[in-house]
């Protein structure tokens, strides 16, 4: 079986949607935060409001959680580990994805099927965007305001 190459795929279907909460409870009360890369412009910034650039008609069913973590000398955040474990049935549920949840940590849902699998990369200890074949990814950043937030 041949897998289809990722240039071959329509531009709308390469983007899928992140969502990114407050790990403890599923909400974003207080707790502002960004997310910047000491390395290049490829790595996505973050603010404390909403990042929207997106095509909605993808549907994400695996979404994979991404813990981040506070770099102590800069401030800043940064995805610090991953887990491909389904946490849901779409990419807005929120089921305990870490037992061990530390204050001011929040997760990033990233689906996990064909066409989103090389949307994102792990780099460094970063998330940052698949720059290979020239595809020019775009994602829905949107801070969680509820268990059920979803992009609007």
């Amino acid at each position: 079986m041949v897998e289809a190459s990722p240039w071959h795929k329509k531009p709308q279907t390469l983007a899928c949607p992140l969502f990114i909460a407050q790990e403890k409870d599923g909400s974003s009360i207080g707790h502002p935060f960004k997310i910047t890369s000491p390395i290049s412009s490829k790595y996505l910034p973050f603010g404390p409001t909403e990042f929207y650039v997106v095509d909605d008609t993808t549907t994400c069913t695996k979404p994979l959680a991404w813990r981040l973590t506070t770099d102590n000398a800069t401030g800043q955040i940064y995805v610090a580990a991953g887990t491909t474990e389904s946490l849901g049935p779409s990419p807005f549920s929120i089921t305990l994805p870490f037992s061990d949840v530390q204050p001011n940590e929040y997760e990033i849902f990233h689906c996990d099927n064909v066409i989103c699998k090389l949307a994102g990369i792990f780099e460094n200890g970063l998330l940052g965007m698949n720059t290979d074949f020239n595809l020019k990814f775009t994602f829905r950043f949107r801070k969680a305001l509820t268990q059920t937030s979803q992009i609007m």
